[in-house]
């Protein structure tokens, strides 16, 4: 979700296929029983959370043994064996989606599972996956538990649908093929929205403090999921599923990851170019608005320690378009975005064209006097640059000022700084100062 940011590495927008067998892999092939019941995350939340995620958990398990005891054990233990087996060895090989949400080799196969299985079998394939989870998850038993819980939901939704939309097809006499493609399309979009009510426990006991260091997954996290999800697993498990039927199914299993990488990395590429080109200014390459704030936002609301922001307005702007043209302006612009990104180098900045000839810059740990020494060095540098245009560039410098405080907040005040910088005559550096702040609105 990153734009081109100063400071930022470069997106890796394509997976290789190969990456996706090696990395992860370790924690997944076996369980970690020595681990603490606490980590860093986990210790943040309250315990009712965990004590709610724990029932859910322990009533899933319930529900599974009860609905084998009742169906006398399993119809088809071997395909189920090899389900649970691919489902939970696999669950470690993931997949990123533009740097931001990922694709995990456990969905595939569970909702392989629900397609070509009985239900009970679907059922226990994905509750003892679910127990893996919790086994395997290395950091802690509650991050486990969290995983666990996930499981069970996404396969409990994701299983309810495929069983229903069968059952209505083929009471309507509808053709095998089209009740596969159906079963296929509803099981991963009703897996993500398990996914999304998972995280009602966590959206309803957990303080907005904590949730801003550990934001849940939001509706468009799910419906990009659910996107992706369809084009890189769907072909994957139709030919499965399709196969299940003939005498070659376990190879055919077998070889649904090397399906599923290839889809998934070719999806992930499109994505993150769409992404990277809806988060970067077009004119100048640097982050546009929204990739400013889907960079800065995120680190803000944690223990981030100093930041501060400086926000800049090219002096003259107007006159330049107005007397050079247009083309004269956006050379202006370019040139300015070239001096930021180059005076940021390798430090912690993040770099934007906030909107018009307006540019905004945050440093992390920087004070906001810090950052006005810099920033001081990057007008003296515009100025040179465009001396030939009669044109500076006027800064305000702020300050975060931490818990209560906000980006937008933050982004105001820097404004004020900068408007009082070009009161004062423009083409210099002003600090936010709350009595400047007060005389200007007064």
């Amino acid at each position: 979700m990153r734009g081109m940011l100063a400071s930022t590495q470069p997106v890796e927008d394509h997976v290789h296929p190969a990456r996706v067998f090696v990395e992860h892999f370790g924690a997944t092939v076996r369980p970690h029983l020595r681990k603490p019941l606490h980590h860093r995350y986990s210790a943040m939340a309250p315990k009712r959370l965990h004590l709610t995620n724990a029932a859910i958990a322990l009533a899933g398990l319930v529900v599974c043994v009860l609905t084998l005891v009742h169906a006398g054990g399993l119809h088809d233990a071997p395909r189920t064996i090899l389900t649970l087996a691919l489902a939970s060895l696999t669950g470690g090989l993931l997949v990123q989606l533009a740097n931001a949400t990922y694709l995990t080799f456990h969905e595939t196969f569970l909702v392989l599972g629900f397609v070509v299985l009985d239900p009970t079998d679907a059922w226990f394939a994905a509750a003892a996956t679910a127990l893996w989870f919790l086994l395997r998850r290395p950091a802690s038993w509650l991050g486990g538990l969290g995983d666990c819980v996930t499981v069970i939901i996404d396969a409990s939704l994701g299983l309810a649908a495929v069983v229903i939309v069968r059952d209505v097809l083929a009471a309507a006499d509808a053709p095998p093929l089209v009740v596969l493609l159906a079963c296929v399309a509803i099981g991963p979009i009703a897996m993500n929205l398990g996914a999304l009510v998972a995280q009602l426990p966590y959206i309803a006991f957990v303080d907005a403090d904590v949730r801003a260091v550990i934001a849940p997954i939001t509706v468009r996290d799910v419906i990009d999921a659910m996107t992706m999800m369809l084009a890189a697993q769907a072909p994957t498990i139709v030919l499965a599923a399709a196969a299940s039927e003939a005498a070659w199914w376990l190879p055919s299993l077998l070889l649904a990851p090397l399906l599923h990488s290839w889809w998934a990395a070719e999806s992930t590429a499109r994505l993150a170019e769409a992404r990277q080109q809806a988060r970067t200014d077009p004119l100048t390459g640097i982050a546009n608005r929204l990739g400013f704030s889907g960079v800065v936002a995120p680190r803000l609301g944690r223990d981030c320690g100093s930041v501060a922001f400086a926000l800049g307005d090219v002096d003259n702007f107007k006159t330049i378009n107005d007397t050079r043209g247009h083309a004269a302006g956006d050379e202006v612009l370019c040139t300015v975005a070239g001096i930021l990104r180059a005076e940021a180098g390798s430090g912690d900045f993040v770099v934007a064209r906030y909107g018009g000839e307006e540019f905004l810059v945050a440093q992390f740990g920087a004070t906001g006097a810090e950052l006005a020494g810099w920033a001081d060095r990057v007008r003296l540098a515009i100025r040179e640059a465009l001396a030939e245009h009669g044109s500076g560039i006027s800064i305000g410098v702020t300050d975060w000022s931490g818990t209560g405080d906000t980006l937008e907040a933050a982004v105001g005040r820097a404004d004020a700084a900068m408007y009082h910088a070009k009161l004062e005559g423009k083409d210099r550096v002003r600090v936010f100062e709350t009595d400047v702040a007060e005389r200007l609105a007064a």
